[in-house]
């Protein structure tokens, strides 16, 4: 029964050989392809060992170890918070410029008067 589980990669790797094989330049095809393999791999390994990835690692599991707050952090509950303020009117400074200035009585000059 184990058998067959690998059929279907069989006849994968059958085909890909196959296939393969069919190729003009029979030699060249599967070289080029282990050649780039082997480059990609070197300059992984190279990657990893100028960055440290060892170094890395462990860097990455403390910090996956450290204890993590809740999103909503409140204080301590012996600190009081400060009272709020009283909610200022936003928009009485405005209405104090646009509104039109007192009149004194006849001391009011106007331009043109």
């Amino acid at each position: 029964m184990s058998r067959l589980r690998w059929l279907p990669v069989a006849i994968a790797v059958a085909s890909v050989v196959a296939m393969a094989s069919t190729v003009t330049a029979q030699r060249v095809a599967p070289a080029a392809w282990g050649g780039w393999l082997a480059v990609g791999l070197m300059l992984l390994l190279w990657q990893l060992r100028a960055h440290g990835w060892e170094r890395e690692y462990a860097r990455l599991m403390a910090a996956s170890r450290q204890t993590r707050t809740k999103s909503g952090v409140r204080p301590p509950s012996g600190v009081r918070r400060a009272p709020k303020a009283p909610p200022v009117d936003a928009f009485g400074e405005l209405e104090a410029l646009l509104e039109p200035a007192p009149t004194t009585g006849a001391l009011s000059r106007r331009p043109g008067d």
